[in-house]
């Protein structure tokens, strides 16, 4: 309809499509064909993708993998320190010129993100998908220039991730002990009740029970506890030793297992300031099961829940002289494990396991191909 009086008609040509070339985004026929995604660089060149039974398979770049064994230096312990990692970066055992070869999406600069871009586009009708990684500390500024230069290469469309940006800063440890200079006789009065209302059982109309104001300052501690999920950082304040409040932080912000682990502690922390008995809060958590745990014997934990249960129970019996706060050992390997996925995925919605990925544009899982586009 727009053909006559365009360059198309000047030319002779009755195309009368806006658009014939495309790159669309292959992120899942990638993962059906064992083959890299696109134009992208490889997010990371191993990783564990945990199956529904629970089982915990190890994917490695096939690339990567197939140069590994012709040059002799393929292991099972090598490629489980590679996806530890998510990069070749200071794994011994590789040598330095595949490390230079073999570079991840974090670890290229974005200009040379948008320049591969820029290269592809230059014969493509329609904006090609890319997502320009960003380290942790990219500025405004370094944004800005990305969109410019992307701008003045020709490309018509681009996406930046900067990692760490839907991440939370974990809350620290709180360290007043006396309640500050000013301080109201209605924070006082809180105080007293909250201290005084713990280990009470409170009989009320249904409805009419409301947890008490919540002191301006309280003292408390931070500690941090391994989930299958990762790291979960847990702050409990308390009123005379007695906890009047909880918060808790795993992954990352906006995402779903965030959302539902700070649900969980908003329940807490108001049943703790109505009255609520602590040790039924902490025996109603403990046990809870998930579709995976870590660790062995009674420091096992089943689940973010069941992590909070424990810790909220170890914290008691310590206050009654019966065990230390340390409650379940941490297993190192792990919680770093976790924590570099944390860094480098997200929490997929469909299978449940860190294998979300910002690439070409768009959320995909690298475990069972969900994605948002």
């Amino acid at each position: 309809p727009n053909w006559k009086g365009s360059r198309r008609e000047a030319e002779g040509l009755r195309v009368r499509n806006a658009t014939t070339t495309t790159i669309a985004p292959t992120g899942t026929i990638s993962i059906i064909a064992g083959a890299s995604s696109g134009i992208e660089p490889v997010f990371s060149l191993a990783f564990t993708r945990h199956v529904l039974d629970g089982t915990a398979l190890r994917e490695v770049s096939p690339v990567f993998r197939h140069l590994a064994e012709d040059m002799g230096f393929y292991s099972e312990e090598l490629m489980d320190e590679v996806a530890k990692r998510g990069a070749l970066t200071d794994v011994d055992g590789v040598p330095e010129d595949v490390k230079k070869v073999f570079v991840t999406a974090h670890e290229i600069e974005p200009e040379w993100h948008i320049r591969m871009q820029a290269a592809f586009q230059k014969h493509t009708d329609n904006a090609v998908s890319k997502t320009v990684n960003f380290p942790h500390e990219a500025t405004r500024d370094d944004v800005e220039g990305v969109f410019g230069l992307a701008y003045d290469l020709g490309c018509k469309g681009v996406t930046v991730y900067r990692d760490g940006s839907r991440g939370e800063q974990v809350l620290t440890v709180g360290t007043g002990t006396h309640l500050a200079e000013g301080e109201t006789a209605q924070d006082q009065a809180g105080l007293q009740m909250a201290a005084s209302g713990m280990h009470h059982r409170i009989n009320g109309v249904w409805g009419k029970i409301r947890p008490i104001d919540r002191p301006s300052r309280l003292d408390g501690f931070t500690d941090v506890r391994a989930t299958p999920l990762g790291k979960l950082f847990i702050t409990l304040n308390t009123v005379d030793r007695h906890p009047i409040e909880l918060f808790a932080q795993i992954g990352k912000a906006g995402s779903d297992v965030s959302a539902f682990t700070e649900a969980i502690a908003r329940l807490i922390s108001i049943s703790l300031r109505s009255g609520v008995d602590p040790y039924e809060i902490a025996s109603q958590l403990t046990g809870i099961g998930g579709s995976r745990s870590i660790g062995f014997g009674p420091g096992r934990v089943r689940s973010v829940p069941d992590a909070i249960g424990q810790f909220l129970a170890g914290y008691l019996s310590e206050l009654r002289g019966q065990a230390g706060i340390s409650g379940t050992v941490e297993d190192s390997t792990l919680v770093e494990q976790d924590s570099n996925s944390a860094k480098l995925f997200s929490l997929c919605p469909s299978c449940g396991t860190w294998n979300l990925i910002h690439v070409e544009g768009c959320l995909k899982c690298m475990a069972c191909g969900y994605t948002e586009c």
